[in-house]
């Protein structure tokens, strides 16, 4: 299979999916939609049963480019594929039970690095089949219960003398503001630049700032100024309001006895400012097999108030979908159910 002639379809397809609105009437756009749902149904999901080790040797980024036409045409591409069922019976007529159905999963391309600049796309899917309830009050508003299609990052990236930077939509990787990926269908993905640098003389040391604007809650399709999330947090003094998203900087150190340590300020527009620290160091004595225990602490205050300290045991457990020659997980194609399985870690 031809995989730089793949890695060009899927840039030029996800592409569109940017370009379209901007050129196209809205009688094209509604077409492009139902297209883009065809294809996560009918191909993502059998490449997924089919196709998976091409794909995860295919998602082995280029190191460099060696002229800017190779930059735009060569690239990696992934995926994955996925369904998650949500049952919730509460036994009581007060309480309507839940249960939401959802299918799909995420096409990404990762361009090679040219002067260490590279760019990133990803497309992300939940279909519903026809199988949930119309009533909102008996589907769970974390899993999408409609159908949802989604252009979740379209960033620039530059890699260089310890600094790793991004522009544009994208991941994130904070205490309080993450992806929560693995644990649904389309993780919470963030609008902004940021990134980290790493110390010459001691890359584990690394700074982090981002400055974030628009957010994509999970089950939502669309990238807004909001900040509560979807379901929004109606049980709160603090109330949902417009904002201009947040400023996070942050600081972490790892691998001196394979611990780590970890603190943050955040700055929530309108909302709140909130401060993190946090350590936690293995028990390589009680360690059975791959199963590692680990003893941590971590303190969090919130607007000045006292801060809340509490004391944590977590065992990293190994994940159940294993790299493929030592390749990424993240970078295979799978069907995971329940999401649970690839979580990775247990807290007590």
């Amino acid at each position: 299979m031809d995989i730089n002639r793949i890695s060009k379809a899927a840039a030029l397809f996800i592409s569109s999916l940017v370009i379209s609105p901007l050129v196209i009437s809205p009688l094209i756009i509604s077409s492009v939609v139902i297209f883009t749902r065809v294809i996560f149904l009918l191909v993502i999901f059998p490449l997924a049963l089919f196709g998976g080790r091409c794909f995860a040797e295919a998602s082995v980024p280029t190191a460099q480019a060696d002229s800017f036409s190779d930059w735009l045409s060569e690239g990696s591409l992934y995926g994955e594929a996925k369904t998650m069922t949500f049952f919730q019976e509460y036994g009581s007529s007060e309480m309507s039970n839940r249960r939401t159905h959802s299918f799909g999963g995420d096409i990404q391309y990762q361009s090679p690095a040219f002067q260490g600049f590279s760019f990133g796309l990803a497309g992300y899917g939940a279909y519903n089949l026809g199988l949930n309830p119309s009533d909102t009050a008996q589907v769970e508003p974390y899993l999408p219960s409609d159908n949802v299609t989604v252009l979740g990052k379209a960033y620039l990236r530059y890699q260089g003398y310890g600094l790793d930077l991004k522009a544009g939509r994208m991941n994130l990787d904070t205490p309080f503001a993450n992806s929560g990926q693995g644990w649904t269908m389309i993780p919470a993905l963030y609008q902004g630049y940021g990134g980290s640098y790493s110390l010459p003389v001691n890359p584990d040391v690394k700074f982090y700032g981002y400055r974030i604007y628009r957010f994509k809650p999970f089950s939502s399709d669309t990238f807004g100024r909001g900040d509560t999330g979807s379901p929004e947090i109606t049980d709160t003094t603090i109330p949902s309001v417009d904002s201009d998203g947040f400023t996070t900087l942050g600081l972490r150190y790892g691998q001196l006895y394979h611990a780590k340590a970890e603190a943050w300020y955040y700055h929530f527009d309108k909302r709140a400012q909130l401060a993190f620290a946090g350590a936690e160091i293995p028990v390589q004595s009680l360690q059975v097999g791959s199963w590692t225990p680990y003893w941590g602490g971590r303190s969090m205050s919130m607007n000045g108030i006292r801060p809340i300290r509490c004391f944590l045991m977590r065992i990293s457990i190994p994940a159940c979908i294993p790299p493929e020659s030592g390749r990424a997980r993240a970078a295979m194609m799978s069907i995971s159910s329940p999401p649970r399985c690839r979580s990775g870690t247990a807290l007590f």
